[in-house]
């Protein structure tokens, strides 16, 4: 690492420690999520192992402080469920069952027609959430099948008419629930996503 990086880093560890935001978007769980995933990349292991800790910590304070959040992606349990199913991905920590079928009981009270598509507040977002859900296998999924079934209608539909990015994570759910085999990839060729995940 060079001396911009550090400084970087150093300022990244200041600011995280006046988030009062829980969730992804500019929150506590963006920090855990960027800092988890960055000691994979650094060189050396003290600053490897301190960004782990620093992470792990961070993700404590996440979990303590998950009641009344909103359900939607950016700034609530959608975008933490997501960034917690990457971070197992990645074989940086271990899940929870109780926490996952938290998070899908309440993800499956949504009402599909009334949500707009956008990443943050809407569809897109949640269909990251189950599709990261869907694929993180060792741990059960606890979406009803009513949920799912609503799900189908209106991804079916979108197939048809959404933009670029909400169509493909449309095409990966339908392969999903049709048993043809599919990869997801948790949406990291997507800009507004890389912009969570950078420090």
């Amino acid at each position: 690492m060079n001396t911009s990086d550090i400084t970087r880093l150093q300022n990244f560890f200041l600011r995280s420690q006046d988030i009062k935001n829980i969730g992804l978007k500019d929150g506590l769980m963006g920090a855990a999520l960027k800092s988890m995933l960055l000691s994979k990349k650094v060189d050396s292991s003290a600053i490897s192992n301190a960004l782990l800790s620093f992470g792990e910590n961070l993700m404590q304070k996440v979990v303590s402080n998950l009641y009344n959040m909103p359900l939607n992606f950016g700034y609530g349990l959608a975008g933490i469920g997501w960034g917690t199913c990457l971070l197992i991905k990645e074989r940086l920590i271990d899940g929870e069952e109780n926490l996952f079928e938290d998070i899908d009981t309440k993800i499956a009270e949504i009402s599909i027609p009334r949500c707009n598509k956008s990443l943050f507040y809407g569809l897109e977002g949640y269909l990251h959430y189950i599709l990261s859900r869907l694929t993180i296998t060792e741990y059960n999924s606890f979406f009803p099948e009513t949920f799912l079934d609503e799900l189908d209608l209106y991804t079916s539909k979108y197939i048809e008419t959404a933009d670029t990015q909400i169509k493909k994570l449309c095409i990966l759910y339908t392969n999903y629930r049709n048993n043809i085999s599919y990869e997801y990839n948790f949406g990291v060729e997507d800009s507004k996503i890389q912009q969570l995940l950078i420090i």
